[in-house]
């Protein structure tokens, strides 16, 4: 991972679940982020904007054709 940029590592032995940790790219991570607030609030865009604090344009051009 020497060449690893903007990375997150999700899992890992205190998590309960994957042994090792995935390295996972922010804007993958952001993106997977929204879609599961959209999947909560059973695809209301302007309520999963509320809840993560951005307007629903932004959410728009984080998500693209997925909306």
């Amino acid at each position: 991972m020497e060449e690893a940029h903007n990375l997150i590592l999700v899992g890992g032995t205190d998590t309960g679940k994957t042994p090792l940790p995935t390295a996972m790219g922010v804007v993958a991570a952001i993106h997977k982020g929204l879609r599961r607030v959209l999947e909560i609030t059973h695809g209301n865009k302007l309520q999963a904007g509320k809840i993560v604090d951005i307007d629903r344009g932004t959410l728009y051009r984080k998500l693209g054709d997925e909306v």
